[in-house]
């Protein structure tokens, strides 16, 4: 689904006509609504779902800073992804993607040959292409937390505590921001609407329209029925994001509490199925 899709959706559901075009930053219903748009599609995903969520990142601390510009070819329009290789066109250069953070990326280098700067960088998973300018060197040992890291969770393995503190990851253990080896993060990222399901995408504009009813408008006549829109398109969006995390939402410990031991025989309490009775 596009976000003028989106957009549209949201008119819809809120009984407007659909636009055209998009009209981004402007007063106009559309303008508004894909603002509105792009403020619940982050609250949403903050959530984490399968779609932007990687559960075992490795980052390390950065070796090398990079400022880029924006490059041409098929990968321009993305991102470089964290934990991704990012390769050096002249130098042969290669490291990991640690963070990105506006203009800016920080590169643990994970090879022999030294980043040097001036060169383009393409990414190995995202396809981003990027013209490189400045390259700085770093031995502080921050973790850098990039602008599109919305949540940040330790891996289940991972023995240290950790917490993001003003752009940094802090590190309760010895209560100071520097690291020194490799740390297993949980990552959820920002992604563009584009790049979302179709289902997923539908919840977030649905949400996004009940929002601007509510908030923009000022008029709720129709809200039982986005809000009805809203409940269809969140059940869909859950189903499929267990179905791509392979889990069985009826078989965790809570759902068991909530339904009881539906394996027992009838007419039996627990002690006595235990006992054979």
């Amino acid at each position: 689904m596009t976000t003028l899709e989106g957009i549209n959706l949201m008119l819809t559901e809120m009984r407007l006509a659909p636009v055209l075009a998009l009209d981004t930053g402007q007063t106009s219903d559309a303008g508004e609504a894909e603002s509105i748009l792009d403020r619940e599609r982050i609250r949403i995903l903050e959530r984490g779902w399968a779609q932007n969520t990687d559960p075992a990142v490795e980052v390390y601390p950065p070796t090398d800073s990079i400022a880029f510009t924006v490059g041409t070819g098929p990968g321009a329009a993305y991102s470089f992804l964290v934990g991704e290789s990012v390769g050096e066109s002249v130098s042969g250069a290669k490291g990991i993607v640690q963070a990105v953070v506006g203009s800016t990326i920080f590169l643990a280098n994970r090879g022999t040959v030294a980043f040097t700067g001036g060169q383009t960088l393409t990414g190995s998973a995202s396809g981003a292409t990027r013209a490189g300018s400045a390259r700085t060197a770093l031995t502080d040992g921050f973790l850098r937390v990039g602008t599109d890291w919305i949540t940040v969770r330790q891996s289940s393995d991972e023995p240290l505590r950790i917490t993001p503190r003003g752009g940094r990851l802090f590190n309760d253990a010895d209560r100071t921001f520097v690291f020194t080896g490799l740390v297993k993060l949980t990552l959820a990222q920002t992604i563009s609407f584009d790049q979302l399901s179709n289902k997923l995408a539908r919840y977030i504009a649905i949400e996004a329209a009940m929002a601007f009813q509510r908030y923009k408008k000022g008029s709720i006549s129709n809200e039982a029925t986005i809000t009805d829109n809203r409940d269809k398109a969140r059940m869909e969006a859950e189903d499929e994001d267990s179905d791509l995390r392979r889990f069985n939402s009826h078989e965790t410990a809570e759902a068991r509490a909530m339904r009881g031991n539906r394996s027992r025989r009838a007419g039996y309490s627990n002690l006595e199925e235990e006992r054979g009775y």
